[in-house]
């Protein structure tokens, strides 16, 4: 949804941007040198492999010109490291992004960046993440879990 938003900005479209551009998975506007990781490995042949800031994007992983659109002043990364909690005071307007926020916010959740990657959870907060994704999964209904 937010790379929707950012795809759908005036000054995204005039220079030919989507939403898959607002993605780090995909090529088109992440940086093509590390891939979107942030980091490349630098062989050290006798020695363990080591990984260091990529040279090109600096670690911000997307390439300039999808950091040059900002929403509200932000730019995609800007948005990517934003805490849950801070994020709903951006999307405050969008009552589905708004939704999903407070959901994570009341399961726990609201330090957690946006763009914070799985593998980095903890057990705990990989949990609190599941329930929260069942809660928004199941929209409005009335569950009760069984621990």
């Amino acid at each position: 949804m937010i790379r929707k938003i950012f795809g759908g900005l005036e000054e995204a479209r005039n220079k030919g941007l989507t939403a898959k551009h607002f993605s780090f998975n995909r090529k088109g506007g992440r940086c093509e040198n590390c891939e979107g990781l942030r980091y490349v490995t630098s062989n050290m042949l006798f020695f363990k492999d080591l990984e260091v800031i990529c040279q090109v994007c600096g670690g911000n992983q997307f390439n300039d010109e999808v950091l040059s659109v900002k929403y509200k002043g932000y730019t995609i990364k800007d948005i990517l490291k934003m805490s849950v909690e801070d994020a709903l005071c951006v999307f405050n307007t969008y009552p589905k992004i708004e939704r999903i926020l407070k959901l994570l916010q009341n399961v726990g959740l609201r330090y957690l960046e946006l763009g914070q990657t799985l593998t980095t959870l903890s057990g705990g907060e990989g949990q609190r993440l599941k329930l929260a994704k069942e809660l928004i999964n199941n929209g409005e209904k009335q569950l009760i879990y069984n621990g």
